[in-house]
């Protein structure tokens, strides 16, 4: 009995070993298969698609941008106009 429990054992590390042996050459393959898209010339139907969203990012941060600036010329025509205020007051007290 005892001789059949080692015997097990061994056996469940051998199909250990052997799954850890599989799945280093499943990544291996993987980053092959990776390899070879990144080096395949895209078609241009992909270029396309890559023109489209990177020009749609660039329309985001275009719009970000306006947003921020439209913001801050607010707040600096808010200042712009309490200075003016401020200054009719001294006039006025004058």
């Amino acid at each position: 009995m005892e001789a059949v429990c080692r015997e097990a054992e061994v056996l469940r590390k051998e199909v250990a070993r052997k799954q850890t042996q599989l799945n280093d050459q499943l990544i291996l393959i993987k980053n092959m298969e990776e390899q070879i898209r990144s080096s395949q010339p895209l078609s241009s139907v992909e270029i396309q698609e890559r023109k489209r969203a990177a020009q749609m990012i660039d329309m985001d941060r275009i719009h970000q941008q306006m947003l921020f600036k439209d913001e801050r010329i607010v707040e600096l025509n808010n200042v712009i106009l309490d200075k003016e205020r401020q200054i009719l007051d001294l006039q006025v007290l004058q």
